[in-house]
Order: structure tokens, then sequence, then C-alpha cells
């Protein structure tokens, strides 16, 4: 008898502690890394610097296929 009230005792203290866990967890953070991204096709000189100039690139949103745009001709 004393085995069974034991056992329920620690699942009733095993449910608290899960329940007061969960609780107070953090909310998940939500990052948007689908802004400002540009794309060449092609090998251009100077293109690995930080300072490469893009400003005639593509701009696209991720995900995205270097050949999205002849895929959908069909």
């Amino acid at each position: 008898m004393k085995t069974r009230f034991r056992f329920a005792l620690f699942l009733v203290f095993l449910c608290t502690v899960i329940t007061v866990q969960s609780q107070t967890r953090p909310e998940r953070e939500k990052y948007n890394f689908n802004a400002d991204w540009k794309m060449a096709i092609g090998d251009r000189a100077g293109n690995e610097l930080l300072n490469a100039d893009d400003k005639d690139w593509q701009k696209v949103t991720l995900p995205h296929a270097f050949n999205e745009n002849d895929a959908f001709k069909k």
C-alpha cells in the first residue's frame, strides 16, 4: 500500500514539475531572413568583396532558384 501511495505521489510531483517548467519557457523568437537578398547570374570580377557593386543585381526572395523564371515558362 505504501508503495502505491509513494508512486502516486511521485506522479503528482512529476506532473507538477513538468507543468511549471513548460509555463516558464521563453517565447519562441521568429526572425525573417527573407529580406534584402540579391542575385546575379555568372561570374563577375570583384563580386567576392563586401563592398561589391550590386545595383544591377536582381532582388529575390527566399526560397529562390537561379532558373526559376525559365522553369515556369513552359
